[in-house]
């Protein structure tokens, strides 16, 4: 079973803040730039390498939050659950046989693991039908250690 990001405004809100962050530093730059006197080449060069690294990266992160709906967050294999960190971090796998509890908190799944770690998921990153049935199936594989209300 997999479990996709929800299509939520917030992401969208989120790539127009970046937008706006590229725009106002290709513009603030640019202005610098130009206004700037006495200004070696080499100074021209660093501080344009460096625009266009603030600018990749945030390009990256405006493509990133667009389809971020698109990628799966959590995944129930046969015997493990799966969780997506982010593009730049493997995704966190979770053994059922090592979890010890799961408690619904907020707006958050808590997995207590018998390493006396925890594992979280952000119920309110995935659809209502999808959070339902992630606690269902938690329910199945944990039992009365599954305490969702």
């Amino acid at each position: 079973m997999s479990i996709t990001f929800k299509l939520d405004i917030n992401w969208k809100k989120r790539s127009g803040l970046w937008i706006i962050y590229v725009l106002f530093l290709i513009i603030s730059n640019v202005i610098t730039m130009v206004y700037q006197r006495n200004v070696t080449i080499s100074s021209y060069i660093v501080f344009g390498a460096l625009t266009i690294l603030f600018v990749a990266f945030g390009v990256y992160k405006i493509l990133y939050y667009f389809n971020l709906h698109r990628k799966v967050y959590v995944e129930l294999q046969e015997k493990q659950l799966s969780i997506y960190r982010g593009n730049l971090l493997s995704r966190r796998t979770v053994p059922f046989d090592q979890m010890k509890r799961a408690v619904l908190i907020s707006k958050m799944i808590l997995i207590k693991l018998k390493t006396d770690k925890e594992v979280q998921i952000h119920t309110e990153w995935i659809s209502e039908r999808d959070s339902q049935a992630l606690q269902r199936e938690l329910k199945n594989r944990l039992g009365e250690n599954a305490i969702f209300s």
